[in-house]
């Protein structure tokens, strides 16, 4: 009896061990939010620009607001995909006194959630009607882990007159932070790098943040003119105030499988002790 209970306690504590090791490693990566009807990110915009001098001033402040419109099927040069449809609100109010509005639709592969297209419609002066990529660009690589980095290299065709241009992008998931917001603190934080050419001169870049937390997916995110010695000059910043979304409830991963192997692991210790008896 006495042997019984002690390969017993054996078995028990290898199968916490297991579990432990079981969890730990799901855990490890940032697995691909799942999206549904209704869902939806605002967020606090500010712009920023610079005097000759160099000083900063602030000229613009919105919001932007980003919903799941819902889940449909569009063809794209004859073929047909599965899709996740956002929609991006963009209200800016600058300090000149004027007033940008912007709607941009992204349609987004169902399994992968890169952006296939896009259409905007927009009160200010660039304004593209409908921007077509291939292949489409992977913003976010799920499942995300730190250290984790991929290239966008996609051809862009905008519509109707089809017109073409490469945009190129260099991504890296570069480690876990907290991240303070309106709509409250989040822990570990993946953020992911994107760096792409800029607008402003053949010697800088765009380097943008992104902080995605698995419990409210883009809680924050900034941008910045980075110059070839490193220099950052900030542009942007959006800062999440409200949302709702509940990724819980919708895991893409097996349900219950660190339970299913407790309770097998349990069933055979049962086995076993009905033998000995």
């Amino acid at each position: 009896m006495g042997e019984m209970r002690k390969y017993l306690k054996i078995m028990l504590a290898n199968l916490l061990v297991i579990f432990v090791l079981i969890t730990g490693f799901g855990n490890a990566d940032l697995e691909k939010p799942v999206f549904e009807k209704g869902d939806y990110w605002i967020y606090d915009i500010t712009l920023y620009n610079y005097y000759a001098n160099g000083t900063q001033y602030v000229e613009g402040l919105g919001t932007l607001k980003t919903e799941v419109v819902k889940r449909d099927k569009i063809a794209i040069n004859g073929e047909t995909h599965n899709v996740v449809i956002l929609n991006n609100t963009l209200r800016v109010d600058y300090s000149d006194g004027t007033r940008e509005t912007s709607v941009v639709t992204r349609y987004l592969d169902e399994n992968t959630l890169a952006v296939l297209k896009e259409k905007e419609q927009s009160t200010g002066t660039w304004k593209v009607t409908e921007a077509i990529y291939d292949p489409p660009i992977l913003y976010y690589n799920y499942p995300l882990s730190i250290g984790k980095n991929w290239t966008i290299n996609s051809t862009v065709t905008f519509l109707p007159d089809g017109n073409t241009t490469q945009y190129i992008a260099f991504c890296t998931c570069i480690g876990k932070q907290n991240i303070t917001t309106k709509a409250g603190v989040f822990k570990n934080c993946y953020v992911v790098r994107r760096v792409e050419p800029s607008y402003v001169s053949n010697d800088t870049y765009l380097s943008y943040y992104f902080a995605i937390h698995p419990d409210t997916y883009i809680c924050f995110f900034e941008e910045y003119l980075t110059n070839q010695t490193g220099g950052n000059i900030l542009m942007s910043y959006a800062n999440l105030t409200s949302y709702s979304y509940s990724p819980g409830k919708r895991s893409e991963k097996t349900p219950g499988f660190e339970m299913l192997v407790m309770i097998s692991s349990l069933i055979i210790i049962h086995v076993y002790l009905r033998k000995r008896r």
